[in-house]
């Protein structure tokens, strides 16, 4: 990852100077996949630390989703992350006013709904992107669902813009986390 990272940096035309997390999930409730969510806020704090490195600047976080109980508000408050508002797994909701070439968008598991909100801004402002692999993606879908189509949609619209690179590592992601690949992309 923090590879990938030395490459955006190099290949943007400003400087990263904020994470925004999108689809991060409830870190605290006891719920299967919890495990996962809080690998995904390990990834997230990562990012923050080697981007800090990387630019000799401090960098904000932010984060977004509609579960996010008051006791994860508070936990992610206390990691000194600020919490935006969402209606809906939709929707952008509050976080649409920082999209930016200065923001990096860090979604592990956003709803298909919210990317389609997303890459339907013109032109997407956004220099960068971690993100669910679309590739992978599109694989986790029956051929002729509703859900692989959109995902289809998606690639060949504004992912494409994209340069792709696979986010992979051993003894990190367990077997359970297979499902749920990632990737960076970084504007063509």
């Amino acid at each position: 990852l923090s590879r990938s990272l030395a490459s955006v940096l190099k290949s943007t035309q400003s400087p990263i100077r904020r994470v925004l997390s999108l689809g991060l999930g409830s870190l605290l409730s006891n719920t299967k996949g919890q495990t996962r969510r809080l690998k995904q806020l390990a990834i997230l704090l990562a990012l923050r630390d080697e981007l800090q490195k990387l630019n000799r600047a401090e960098i904000e976080v932010f984060a977004q989703d509609p579960g996010f109980t008051k006791q994860d508000e508070a936990f992610l408050s206390f990691l000194n992350i600020r919490i935006l508002r969402t209606p809906s797994g939709a929707s952008l909701g509050e976080s649409s006013a920082l999209l930016s070439p200065s923001t990096l968008i860090y979604s592990p598991f956003l709803t298909l709904e919210a990317y389609d909100a997303l890459f339907a801004i013109e032109p997407l402002p956004l220099q960068a992107l971690v993100s669910d692999d679309f590739n992978a993606l599109k694989e986790k879908w029956p051929k002729y669902s509703n859900e692989r189509a959109q995902v289809e949609r998606l690639m060949k619209g504004a992912v494409n813009r994209y340069r792709r690179r696979v986010v992979s590592g051993e003894g990190f992601w367990e077997e359970l986390d297979q499902s749920f690949p990632i990737a960076v992309y970084i504007a063509e």
